[in-house]
């Protein structure tokens, strides 16, 4: 049926149980069903006007003849999208085809509260339900995948390089941590007051936030209430203040089956008054339990964009605990949260965590040495590493040090204590592995950090070449270089570099312009670059969708140009008349920019010229603009050229750009064939980027149209991002990929397999932990 005209049977179970008018009149008393039916049918109409009438109301009523009670609306989750839960090897798991369905359940309701019921179901009655949970000892966060033949692959090992460590704690665990108290409600960032408070200008999302506050308020005392009175004839796991991750889902999970068994043993007899009052408490813990984790994660719908990522980020991080984040016990106690989601997978064998740079050597000692604890306390053959994770602000401002002063002010000295904390402690220090530079792409070139990458990797260029002289000399690696520090010690492992690129970006271009920047002027061989999605992204249809948004800065449309007219040409692939054009608006937008026409060839040496440290400014009036030394002077400190650089480009100088998308796919093949030359892989985020709409389904994920360009020569690896923020694990993201290439149906069973293995086989050897 189509979507613009009724309604999937497993949307329909799930917009009922989150209902939220029907949490006031109790589970299917009152009002009667068929008004209830109704009712519903008209807040699925209001919800979307475009749906048909006729269809939603016959598709409610069989709904509610059907299944009229509370069980009934959770067992039609499972059965109605052919979600398919069986148990092997000590944890449950999804079957392959049925993901897609899964994780649509699981972005909107409890994950928990369906594996357990359907656990009941498939259980001998009555289920010993103590016995049955601890047979399901490997049963983590999130259930894994039943697929035989990818779990064959899977067993080989797994390592996951993309793996933000500072980011969103398990929300699952944190739900199971609030209902134990072991965390205060008002310490969770969305239902602080203070943040209430900067939201109370908005009086319809403050209503829902409160409502959603009060929701679960209601569902810790009914919860406390129930507990307390099992107490007398069951013995009810208790989880410490110092209780682990799998105690406190156990001690969840453990709850919600004793419910669902309640339940469905008071169906096989009428139903009195406290069986009542029993089904409207469990229903309403339920859809408080469903709204806090939806809230707290990011699935696709959450909103698009890398900003909605950053918001996501920090969502499951307790006040109380950054607050104490100076407290050994509470960061170890995190770490070890953190790092049990990350091993989740069972098949993971080679981690890279990725922590943000610190700001004191004493800092990096502390955080190290806790590390350090924590990971003795991991079982398991786990080959685990850092990668120490540099942020882009494009707001950066102007200081003394020229354009992105700050930032570069910034870098050199936290890529300067980083430095010296390993030289002082090799030992702590050799758990670091790679660097990497992420954050929002737009408005902030790779050129600012590759210095500065550099350095830290050893090649004191940047501090001792030819017109170092003329060129800003950064302060913190100038007094380490005084001292005779700056340069690499030969006992320290070489760190990998992975660079964010081609993600999120103006114009398809510029996300190739700065992969290739940096496969030109700083990775290396078995370096990486994260996400990538410029390098296969199908530029016509990418255009057709954004077209009407496409707004891009002087300066980058102008580097982007001289960019695409350099590689079309070394491919071939320019005709004369484009090239006219092309080299027309150069010229038109190189006078609006510097106020003279700049040669092409000049503009393509500064491109070069920017991954070095900035010159000195100059006496105004010095320094000829046809040298690109000078004309990076000029961008750097003359902040009439930054303005006009900044300046938002005419539509008609974005449509020379535009006119060049049938050719764009030349370039990505340059591209390419430039990283797999060098030896250079690319991480892809199956969820990740469909979450943040990168991508907008499998089908058309670049990485796919990257295999065809080079001919299956690609080096991909396979990751998950951020597993508490997306709700995912390893085994999931090969599951999508697996699912998606079957679906094509472009290659058999036994070819998509093969694929598959070459991806695992790339991402467990492309890590830096190898080296």
């Amino acid at each position: 049926m189509s979507s613009l005209l009724g309604i999937s049977r497993l949307d329909l179970a799930i917009e009922l149980i989150r209902w939220r008018a029907r949490l006031s009149w109790g589970t299917v008393e009152l009002p009667g069903p068929l008004e209830m039916a109704r009712h519903f049918a008209n807040h699925l109409l209001h919800r979307n006007p475009e749906r048909h009438q006729e269809v939603i109301e016959v598709a409610v009523e069989d709904f509610f003849a059907k299944h009229r009670r509370l069980t009934d609306w959770w067992s039609a989750v499972l059965t109605s999208g052919d979600i398919d839960v069986k148990v092997y090897s000590c944890e449950p798991r999804i079957a392959r085809p049925s993901l897609a369905n899964w994780r649509s359940a699981m972005a909107r309701l409890d994950h928990d509260a369906l594996v357990t019921l359907n656990l009941l179901g498939q259980s001998p009655a009555p289920c010993n339900i103590d016995k049955s949970l601890q047979a399901l000892s490997k049963w983590r966060v999130f259930p894994g995948i039943w697929d035989p033949d990818l779990s064959t692959i899977c067993a080989r090992g797994l390592a996951d390089t993309h793996v933000h460590f500072e980011a969103s704690d398990p929300v699952p665990v944190l739900w199971a941590r609030l209902m134990a108290e072991d965390v205060r409600l008002e310490a969770v960032p969305r239902y602080n007051d203070a943040k209430l408070e900067e939201i109370r200008s908005n009086g319809e999302r403050l209503s829902n936030r409160l409502w959603e506050r009060d929701l679960i308020q209601d569902a810790m005392t009914f919860r406390r209430r129930t507990l307390r009175h099992w107490r007398e004839s069951l013995d009810v796991p208790k989880a410490s203040r110092t209780a682990s991750s799998a105690e406190h889902l156990y001690q969840e999970r453990w709850f919600l089956m004793h419910s669902w068994q309640r339940l469905l043993a008071g169906y096989n007899r009428l139903h009195g008054d406290e069986n009542q009052d029993f089904e409207k408490g469990f229903d309403q813990y339920l859809v408080a339990k469903s709204i806090f984790l939806s809230e707290q994660q990011q699935f696709p719908g959450s909103g698009a964009g890398l900003s909605r990522f950053r918001e996501y980020l920090d969502r499951a991080e307790p006040l109380s605990e950054k607050r104490a984040v100076k407290a050994p016990r509470a960061l170890r106690q995190r770490m070890r949260r953190l790092a049990d989601l990350a091993l989740e997978c069972p098949s993971t064998r080679r981690l890279e965590l990725r922590i943000a740079p610190k700001d004191k050597a004493v800092k990096w000692f502390q955080y190290m040495r806790n590390w350090k604890q924590v990971r003795n306390g991991l079982d398991g053959p786990y080959d685990i590493g850092f990668v120490v994770h540099f942020i882009r602000n494009p707001k950066a401002r102007s200081t003394n040090l020229g354009h992105f002063g700050s930032l570069r002010a910034d870098l050199d000295r936290k890529t300067a204590i980083l430095h010296l904390f390993r030289h002082k402690h090799p030992a702590l220090a050799s758990s670091i592995v790679g660097l990497d530079v992420a954050n929002l792409e737009r408005g902030c070139a790779p050129d600012i950090f590759i210095p500065f990458l550099r350095l830290l990797r050893g090649d004191v260029g940047p501090l001792a070449t030819p017109d170092s002289a003329e060129r800003i000399v950064p302060e913190h690696w100038s007094r380490l270089s005084d001292r005779g520090l700056h340069v690499h010690s030969f006992t320290l492992p070489r760190l990998g570099q992975t660079y964010h690129a081609g993600e999120d970006f103006f114009h398809v271009v510029t996300g190739l312009r700065h992969i290739d920047l940096l496969v030109t002027h700083l990775l290396e061989q078995r370096d990486r670059i994260g996400h990538g999605l410029a390098l296969g992204l199908d530029t016509p249809m990418w255009l057709a969708r954004n077209h009407s948004r496409i707004q891009m800065p002087q300066g980058v449309l102008l580097d982007d140009l001289v960019w695409l007219r350099k590689t079309l040409l070394v491919a071939g692939a320019l005709p004369p008349a484009d090239l006219a054009d092309i080299d027309r608006e150069i010229c038109k937008l190189s006078q609006a920019i510097y106020g003279k026409v700049i040669p092409v060839s000049v503009l393509e040496l500064l491109a070069d010229e920017r991954t070095h440290l900035p010159p000195r400014p100059t006496p105004e009036g010095q320094g000829s603009m046809d040298d690109p030394v000078h004309l990076f002077a000029h961008e750097t400190w003359n902040r009439e050229v930054q303005r006009k650089r900044d300046s938002i480009a005419g539509s008609k100088s974005i449509a020379v750009l535009n006119a060049q998308a049938p050719r764009i796919a030349h370039a990505q093949k340059v591209v390419c064939e430039k990283m797999y030359e060098r030896g250079i892989c690319l991480e892809i985020n199956p969820t990740s980027n469909m979450t943040t709409g990168a991508v907008k389904n499998m089908q058309e994920h670049p990485a796919f149209n990257i295999l065809k360009m080079t001919e299956g020569r690609a080096r991909i690896s396979v990751n998950t991002d951020d597993p508490g923020v997306f709700a995912t694990r390893l085994d999931q993201e090969f599951a999508i990929l697996l699912d998606t290439i079957v679906k094509q149906k472009e290659k058999t069973l036994p070819e998509a397999l093969l694929l598959i293995e070459k991806l695992r086989e790339c991402g467990y050897e492309s890590t830096f932990l190898t080296i």
